[in-house]
């Protein structure tokens, strides 16, 4: 039994250490969103909310395309970094009546060129990678949790939730 617990607190640990690069939490989701579009909301540093009154409403406070006259569109492309990142913005703003207004935004960040064998942003070696190592690795975990009491399997599962849950929470807010 000591011989089973050293093997299944090995493998938690080495499967930590292998998932340091992927808990950056909540730092770059969106940070699309923060670039901005627009020659005037830019013109004006973002503060715009309140005087959105144009197609460009959508993305800042949408209630603003009430305030629309006649149909409008915005294209915006920007490069970032060098050429290395490409922002575009396409959007149709068309009023309704005189309080009513039909609208869409589209955004798009994007990398183009990206080496290597992938399928959109699936890399394909690491996808392989993990389907053989779930393959061999899954009959043992399962023979593991099998022979393993109910109880300490429960604890074990808790720690390492435990444990999971502290790093991610300490990588979003250290």
């Amino acid at each position: 039994m000591p011989k089973k617990l050293f093997v299944l607190l090995s493998i938690l640990f080495i499967s930590f250490t292998s998932t340091n690069a992927q808990t950056v939490f909540g730092k770059y989701a969106g940070e699309f969103m923060a670039i901005g579009i627009g020659g005037r909301p830019l013109g004006m540093g973002g503060a715009f909310v309140a005087v959105a009154n144009d197609v460009t409403a959508g993305y800042y406070n949408p209630a603003g395309l009430a305030n629309l006259n006649y149909p409008q569109v915005s294209l915006m492309h920007s490069e970032q970094f060098g050429n290395l990142v490409n922002y575009d913005y396409a959007a149709v703003g068309i009023p309704f009546g005189t309080d009513m207004s039909f609208g869409i935004s589209v955004m798009r960040l994007g990398v183009d060129g990206i080496p290597g064998p992938h399928i959109g942003y699936v890399y394909l070696p690491a996808f392989l990678g993990i389907i053989a190592t779930s393959m061999l690795m899954a009959p043992f975990g399962a023979k593991l949790a099998h022979s393993l009491p109910v109880d300490k399997l429960k604890r074990i599962f808790a720690i390492l939730l435990f444990v999971v849950g502290t790093k991610m929470l300490w990588s979003a807010f250290m």
